[in-house]
């Protein structure tokens, strides 16, 4: 139930703080205004990302790379065993032999660049949470906007 704090050289505090859901996100921006905060020093994040939508993105960007990597590998494959062998069966084989590597080898890429890639949303909220980050002017701005946030439920951030 804690919020940071940092100063900058521009002489601002930002206060930053994620709150579980929209509602008290909500209220506690409405309370920001209330208190004489302008809509310009105060933004919004929503994460909407979780883990299940970014688990189906990734299995479908795997699928995309492993049917390229099939007909990428068959034309190769094909064109491969048409150079260097005479007759049909060279190339027939030379595709499909070209299209099961090809396949095999985009689908471990895609899987690898997917796990390199973070999961939605900031690092240790869940999906729906809302971080919001306050620009004050002044450091009693900034306990003012953090006490208001910690009576709404906020979470330290970072």
């Amino acid at each position: 139930m804690a919020s940071r704090a940092t100063s900058g050289l521009s002489g601002r505090h930002s206060v930053t703080a994620v709150f579980d859901g929209a509602n008290h996100a909500e209220r506690a921006i409405d309370e920001l205004k209330n208190a004489g905060f302008r809509a310009e020093q105060v933004s919004a994040d929503v994460n909407e990302g979780g883990g299940g939508g970014g688990a189906a993105a990734a299995a479908a960007g795997t699928s995309l790379a492993a049917g390229l990597g099939l007909v990428l590998g068959a034309i190769i494959g094909g064109v491969l065993g048409w150079l260097l062998l005479d007759g049909t069966l060279p190339i027939i084989l030379g595709a499909i032999v070209g299209a099961i590597a090809g396949t095999a080898i985009a689908s471990a890429i895609a899987r690898a660049a997917a796990k390199s890639q973070p999961a939605g949303g900031a690092a240790g909220t869940r999906k729906g949470s809302v971080k919001l980050t306050v620009n004050a002017e002044s450091p009693e701005q900034a306990q003012q906007a953090r006490a208001l946030f910690e009576r709404f439920g906020a979470k330290l951030s970072g």
